[in-house]
């Protein structure tokens, strides 16, 4: 039996029609703009220096390395460091819902109505 994917917020929120895809695209591109890339967490946490940085991107262009390999090759970082910055960047990053609340696409009460929603019907696929 096949397991079923269980339906992400943003999903939930234009299926019911709360929400325009428009405004998940908008939102999402907020949430993008204000999350940290991988390499600026690393820097921001004191893992890499600005111009290890500079020196990892220069790589990156010159050999279309993505960031974890790049900097494993130039021994700058070790996986399990990826995986800590990878799971800190995660950590900031702002929640659609919130970013739907900022662009005023939502109001507060109704996101936390919805969200509680959201989880009820996860917990019922799930069980």
């Amino acid at each position: 039996m096949a397991s079923r994917l269980p339906l992400l917020f943003g999903r939930f929120l234009v299926k019911g029609g709360h929400v325009s895809e428009q405004q998940i695209r908008a939102a999402a591109t907020f949430q993008r703009d204000l999350t940290p890339s991988t390499g600026e967490a690393a820097v921001l946490l004191g893992v890499l220096t600005v111009e290890q940085l500079r020196d990892v991107r220069v790589r990156q262009r010159e050999t279309g390395d993505s960031f974890a390999a790049a900097t494993v090759d130039m021994a700058l970082l070790s996986q399990e460091q990826l995986d800590q910055l990878e799971a800190h960047r995660r950590r900031q990053a702002i929640p659609i819902g919130e970013a739907l609340v900022l662009h005023g696409a939502l109001e507060r009460d109704r996101l936390d109505e919805l969200l509680s929603e959201h989880r009820e019907i996860s917990r019922r696929e799930v069980a």
